[in-house]
């Protein structure tokens, strides 16, 4: 791996685990109800960029050193697309979830409070 992609894998890794930390931290606390999809969200890209560089780095030794052609190493990289996809597509969609729940009006309502606008 170069120096320029090993350091955007530290810096994507480093988002995430904010990203993470401020679900934890601050929406838990001031939206009950929209910190359960974030955290997912959160979990679900730090997981899967932790699984996709492993295997992304791995993979391709291993298939080497089993002595597989060519076309078996595109077949592993048209499968690691396709994990990529399907994760990102799951965190994307609690994501979008957290958030549409954050742009609505608290669950709670309080007393006397004027009407939310």
């Amino acid at each position: 791996m170069s120096l320029a992609g090993g350091l955007a894998a530290f810096v994507h890794f480093a988002l995430v685990v904010g990203f993470l930390i401020v679900t934890i931290a601050v929406v838990r606390r001031h939206r009950p109800d929209a910190w359960l999809p974030m955290l997912g969200a959160a979990i679900t890209e730090l997981a899967g960029t932790l699984i996709y560089r492993v295997l992304i780095t791995v993979g391709p030794m291993f298939m080497d050193r089993s002595g597989a052609s060519v076309g078996h190493l595109g077949g592993f990289y048209a499968g690691m697309s396709l994990l990529s996809t399907c994760i990102n597509v799951v965190f994307w969609v609690l994501l979008l979830v957290g958030l549409v729940r954050v742009a609505k009006p608290p669950v709670t309502e309080i007393p006397g409070a004027p009407p939310y606008r």
